[in-house]
């Protein structure tokens, strides 16, 4: 169990996150991946001010750590793409409420970056999920956010 009075996150854990929100929202040649933004700070924010971020993020950077050594033997980040994704699909099926956290994080993050709305210029498809489409094979890990709808564009929530 990770420690909830411990805010900063070490160096492997950071780059597990990085990994993760790169797999969550990841670049298109025309969009950055959430990953190369300044996210990981953002989080880490987030996780400074909401002790439910914090529980949430901790857990799911173990769990994907624990799951790549029991699955393929080998670190989180030493895994390939098609190896996290994996892992992080199994998580997502066992852990979803915590994977929900991470998800509406990442894109309430994402959609309102400076960088990202720079580039959604007029004209062009709305954000996620009915806009730019994402790398096959993380279908599970965008469903939940297809589900919510439009959580962040009804302006009646």
């Amino acid at each position: 169990m990770p420690d909830d009075n411990k805010l900063d996150l070490d160096l492997n854990s950071q780059a597990i996150l990085q990994n993760i929100l790169g797999l969550i929202i990841p670049g298109n040649g025309l969009l950055p991946s959430a990953g190369e933004l300044d996210a990981t700070k953002f989080v880490r924010w987030e996780m400074k001010s909401d002790s439910e971020t914090n529980y949430a993020v901790r857990i799911l950077i173990d769990l994907a750590e624990s799951r790549s050594q029991q699955n393929f033997e080998q670190t989180f980040i030493a895994s390939n793409d098609r190896q996290q994704i994996e892992i992080l699909k199994l998580i997502e099926s066992a852990h979803r409420e915590l994977f929900n956290i991470l998800i509406t994080l990442v894109y309430s993050f994402y959609y309102t970056h400076p960088e990202v709305l720079s580039l959604l210029k007029p004209g062009l498809r709305a954000p996620q999920p009915d806009g730019y489409p994402m790398e096959t094979g993380l279908i599970e890990l965008r469903k939940a956010v297809e589900r919510r709808g439009g959580l962040y564009r009804d302006s009646s929530c």
